[in-house]
């Protein structure tokens, strides 16, 4: 479960007057960009790979949009690990619900992933509040089939900080939350930090296990624009 944080990055659809509001967006402004993610385990060692790029963007209302990205997963030597996920974002106002909707295959398991993982608004100071949020799973493994929720809660913002990629330097605003999941009679909880910047998403996740001391960290490496 400590993947649900890591593939959370989505754009936009530039079109007419969205433009002018795009820029306030914590997912890339530009259909076709693509974030290159590398995760890291404890030890600093490069365990895999995320291709993560921007298909689709619907206007659903006035004001109101969804974007839809798809990310492959690769292992530490370039192989393609298990199918497509998707991940969908919905921008209202100038809100941005980063969201889960996908599907991961496993070796024996299939795991359904829906809910928002948290909603930014375009402008953030110490004093904003952010409510709990919850994840709703469904699992299937070895023929049996059983739902799981995953809890976030718990949100701070910690700082904001510059971070570089490709020579561009962003300004992120760094997160702190906790999770709880309970999967088939056992309970795993994540406390989780990560830096979120407009215009790209998650650009760092670190991710501890309280339960095993295990940590990976997943880092945005790179950035490509269509246009480039």
């Amino acid at each position: 479960m400590k993947r649900l944080i890591l593939l959370l990055c989505v754009c936009v659809y530039s079109i007419g007057r969205a433009q002018n509001i795009q820029q306030n967006w914590y997912i890339p402004a530009t259909v076709g960009t693509t974030l290159k993610y590398a995760v890291y385990n404890q030890e600093g060692e490069i365990t895999g790979y995320s291709i993560v790029h921007t298909d689709s963007v619907t206007q659903l209302a006035e004001g109101c949009w969804r974007v839809t990205q798809s990310s492959v997963q690769y292992n530490a030597n370039n192989r393609q690990v298990g199918d497509t996920l998707y991940a969908e974002t919905v921008i209202s106002g100038d809100t941005t619900y980063v969201g889960i909707n996908r599907t991961m295959q496993m070796a024996r398991a299939e795991v359904q992933t829906r809910g928002t993982l948290i909603a930014l608004p375009s402008t953030i100071d110490r004093y904003t509040q952010f409510p709990n949020r919850t994840l709703d799973c469904t699992v299937r493994i070895a023929g049996l089939r059983f739902n799981t929720t995953t809890e976030a809660y718990d949100y701070q913002l910690m700082n904001d900080e510059t971070l570089t990629v490709d020579n561009r330097i962003y300004n992120a605003l760094k997160f702190s939350y906790n999770t709880t999941t309970k999967v088939a009679g056992r309970t795993e909880q994540t406390f989780v930090t990560t830096w979120f910047a407009k215009g790209v998403g998650t650009m760092l996740a670190v991710v501890n296990n309280e339960q095993t001391g295990e940590s990976n960290t997943t880092k945005l490496i790179s950035i490509h624009y269509p246009e480039q």
